[in-house]
């Protein structure tokens, strides 16, 4: 089993990246949000002395891709990801990454690196005798995810299926589908037992996919019962639903740096329900997270 490295940004919208050492290198499991923190973490790299092999991106949000440049570092290394997500990249459909852009100025790239290698579902991408199996997870929290098994050994890299301890990403309204794709991921690697999350602490694998499975299905809970009375919601409706989030699980940090990240979860969640309600009735069942979602719009303080 070869050593895993990983480096964690400090303060509010902590996010994780890897790099799994082989004997003659490092592949990189994604690139950190902002310029500066990826230089840190690659100053940690670079201690070990040896050269990055290849950079795997998981899926498109900004918290993921700012740093690619610097793991690169002006060679042609190659950049992994999946057509979705080097699409997702591409036409920033939600405009999260201008959004990134506009709040962290000279700390983002005015231009995202592009993958340069596409992944394929169930592909092993070997590296210096490393093999790295691909399992796409699809769209959820992000409009894709892409998840990484370690051949022959019982670690798992979830990507942001799992927020460990943290607050989640959930304005992508896809919920359902999210929730399925914990369950599939239990089936698919029952022999896991390390899942390295996109946020938060290092873990046991049914730990970490139970606790993600219990926050997102109480969540999802909430905003069930809120629709039920009344849409659309009130913004004291909204504030209780923040309530009991915050009081059933205290201390999970955002894993992005967006005032009310929380709250701005409800409303796509509330479409998604209305969705799958207006499909159902049609005699069509419609996909959990089939409702478009509007993108934030939030400005910086700088």
């Amino acid at each position: 089993m070869p050593t895993i490295h990983s480096y964690a940004s400090p303060g509010p919208g902590s996010v994780n990246n890897y790099w799994i050492e082989t004997e003659r290198g490092l592949l990189v499991i994604d690139a950190q949000r902002q310029i500066s923190h990826a230089k840190t973490a690659f100053g940690q790299m670079a201690a070990l002395g040896k050269p990055v092999l290849a950079i795997f991106l998981t899926h498109e949000h900004p918290d993921h891709i700012g740093g690619t440049d610097v793991f690169a570092a002006g060679s042609a290394v190659p950049i992994y990801a999946s057509a979705q997500t080097r699409s997702n990249i591409q036409r920033d459909e939600r405009g999260f990454i201008a959004l990134a852009g506009r709040v962290l100025g000279s700390d983002f790239p005015e231009a995202v690196t592009l993958p340069t290698h596409t992944l394929e579902p169930g592909q092993v991408i070997e590296i210096d005798e490393v093999g790295l199996q691909i399992y796409e997870a699809g769209a959820g929290e992000a409009a894709s995810m892409t998840v990484l098994h370690v051949e022959g050994s019982d670690v798992l890299f979830s990507a942001d299926l799992i927020a460990n301890g943290m607050t989640p990403f959930l304005m992508e309204g896809r919920l359902g589908a999210w929730i399925a794709q914990l369950e599939a991921l239990r089936t698919a690697f029952p022999h896991v037992r390390t899942i390295y999350p996109g946020h938060g602490p290092v873990g046991p694998a049914s730990a970490l996919i139970d606790a993600q499975l219990e926050y997102l299905n109480f969540f999802y809970g909430l905003v069930v019962e809120a629709v039920a009375e009344d849409t659309p919601l009130t913004a004291g409706k909204k504030a209780a639903i923040v309530f009991a989030m915050e009081e059933r699980y205290p201390g999970h940090p955002p894993v992005a740096e967006i005032p009310g990240l929380l709250e701005l979860g409800i409303e796509p969640v509330v479409r998604e329900l209305l969705a799958r309600s207006a499909g159902d009735q049609g005699g069509t069942r419609a996909k959990p997270g089939s409702a478009d979602t509007d993108r934030p719009e939030l400005e910086s303080d700088e």
